[in-house]
C-alpha cells in the first residue's frame, strides 16, 4: 500500500510540473476595440455578437501574462488569432527573428489588427468562432526553438455584417436617438407622422430579423425620415406660437406703456386745474375790507 502511495504521488508531481512547464504564457483580457456592435443582441443571430463590417480594419488587443517560475524571461515570438474560416493574423510586434521579452511576473498587452474579409470568404450569415495563440522560442539570439508550450483562448459569436446590414445597424441607431412616446407631440400633423414613423421601424425590425438587410435598410430610412419631420413640425409650429404670443406681449406692453403716460398727463393736468382754481377763488374773493 506505502509503495501504491509512492507512485500515485510521483505520478501526481509529474503532472502538476506538465501542467506548470505547459503553461509559460497566460492569455486574459483579451478586447476587440471600435467594432461596429459589441456584446449586444442581435435579433437575426439570436445570440450576443461582436463584429466588424467587411473591408473595415479590425483591432483586437491581447494581454500575455509571463508567470514562469523563476526569474526566465518568457521571449514572445507570436502572437495571433486564427479564425474558423481558416485565416490567421498576427501582431507585428513579436517574430521568430525579432522575439518580445517579457520578464518573470509581468505582462504586455499585444496589438493585432487585420483587414475583415469581404462575407463571400467569411459569411455574414452565421456566426464564427476563434482562437488567439501566444508562442514562445528559448532565446532572443542566435539559435531559436520554438517552445509552443502555451494555451490558447477561444472566442465564439464574431460576426461581420455585410454593407446593407452595417447600414441597418447604423439607421437603427440614429432611430434611437428619439424619443418614441406619441405624448411628446401636441400638433396632430406631429403625431401622424410619429405613427407612420414607428410603423416603418416595426417592419424594419422585422425584416432585419428575417436576414431582409437591404428591406430593413429601406424601412429604417422611412422612420427616421417621418420622426425628423415629426419633431421638426412640432418645433415649427410651437416656434410660431411663441413668436405671436412675444409678438402680443410686446404689443401690450407698449399700449400699457401708452396708457400709464395718459394716466400720468391727466392726472399732472388734473392738479394743475385744481391750482387754477384755488388761485382763482382766491383773487375773486379779494382782501377783506375794515369794518
Amino acid at each position: 500500500m506505502k509503495r501504491y502511495n509512492v507512485i500515485l504521488l510521483a505520478l501526481v508531481t509529474l503532472l502538476m510540473l506538465s501542467i506548470v512547464s505547459s503553461a509559460n504564457a497566460s492569455i486574459s483580457q483579451p478586447n476587440w476595440i471600435a467594432p461596429l456592435v459589441k456584446n449586444e443582441n442581435d435579433s437575426f443571430y439570436g445570440a450576443t455578437v461582436t463584429g466588424y463590417e467587411a473591408g473595415s480594419t479590425a483591432t483586437l488587443v491581447v494581454n500575455v501574462y509571463n508567470h514562469l517560475w523563476g526569474t526566465a524571461d518568457m521571449n514572445v515570438s507570436t502572437v495571433g488569432v486564427r479564425f474558423d474560416w481558416g485565416e490567421s493574423y498576427n501582431s507585428t510586434e513579436a517574430s521568430m527573428t525579432d522575439p518580445f521579452p517579457i520578464k518573470d511576473d509581468e505582462s504586455h498587452v499585444f496589438t493585432v489588427t487585420f483587414t475583415v474579409p469581404v462575407t463571400t470568404k467569411a459569411s455574414n450569415m452565421v456566426t464564427h468562432t476563434y482562437e488567439i495563440y501566444a508562442e514562445d522560442v528559448n532565446a532572443t539570439t542566435g539559435p531559436k526553438k520554438l517552445l509552443n508550450n502555451n494555451s490558447p483562448w477561444y472566442g465564439t459569436n464574431f460576426v461581420i455584417f455585410s454593407g446593407s446590414q452595417a447600414n441597418a445597424k447604423e439607421l437603427k441607431r440614429e432611430l434611437n436617438k428619439y424619443s418614441w412616446y406619441s405624448g411628446y407631440f401636441l400638433t396632430s400633423k406631429a403625431k401622424e407622422l410619429y405613427i407612420l414613423a414607428n410603423g416603418a421601424k416595426s417592419q424594419g425590425d422585422d425584416a432585419y430579423r428575417r436576414g431582409d438587410f437591404s428591406g430593413a435598410s429601406a424601412y429604417y430610412q422611412d422612420a427616421l425620415d417621418n420622426i425628423e419631420n415629426a419633431w421638426s413640425n412640432e418645433t415649427g409650429i410651437i416656434s410660431g406660437f411663441e413668436t405671436a404670443l412675444k409678438n402680443l406681449i410686446d404689443s401690450s406692453h407698449s399700449v400699457l406703456n401708452m396708457v400709464g403716460l395718459g394716466y400720468i398727463l391727466f392726472g399732472t393736468g388734473f392738479v394743475l386745474m385744481g391750482i387754477g382754481v384755488l388761485v382763482y377763488l382766491v383773487r375773486k374773493s379779494g382782501t377783506p375790507k375794515a369794518s
